[in-house]
């Protein structure tokens, strides 16, 4: 909703914008004194839905207070409860760390043993070193011909 001047500045237009299909589109109300008196209409509709609207947010703040009230008396039991059944489940963590990490070990032993290497967190196996004395021969010879 606007009061526009067109051409030389004489001219008052009275447009409403609207958003059809994501686009804005202008429609034309009136001009000279019909415009003031549209645009005063529309501000005076538009400082009135204002009101509404606050006076309806402040009636649900209203609402809302005995319920948020009882959610924060409700919420307290809960928490105590949650704490008192993470404790022994982080107990049992805590008691599982030191086989975990033993596992780990063993199987990075055995796996080295086996002759596996680690090439950026990946277990590989090494190629033997008759692959690598043949690979270099064939090399060599391919460089001499």
């Amino acid at each position: 909703m606007a009061l526009e001047t067109r051409g030389s500045g004489k001219n008052l237009y009275y447009y409403k914008k609207t958003r059809i299909n994501g686009r804005v589109v202008s429609s034309y109300c009136g001009s000279g004194q019909l415009a003031r008196a549209l645009y005063r209409l529309d501000q005076s509709e538009a400082a009135r839905l204002e009101e509404d609207k606050l006076a309806g947010q402040e009636e649900l703040k209203r609402l809302a207070a005995p319920l948020e009230e009882l959610e924060r008396a409700l919420d307290a039991p809960l928490e105590e409860l949650e704490r008192a059944l993470d404790a022994p489940l982080e107990e049992l963590e805590r008691a599982l760390d030191a086989p975990e990490s033993l596992l780990k070990l063993l199987v990075d032993a055995n796996l080295i043993a086996g002759g596996y290497h680690r090439h950026n967190r990946q277990w590989r196996k090494r190629r033997s070193e008759e692959r690598t004395k043949e690979k270099e021969r064939t090399n060599s010879n391919d460089n001499r011909n």
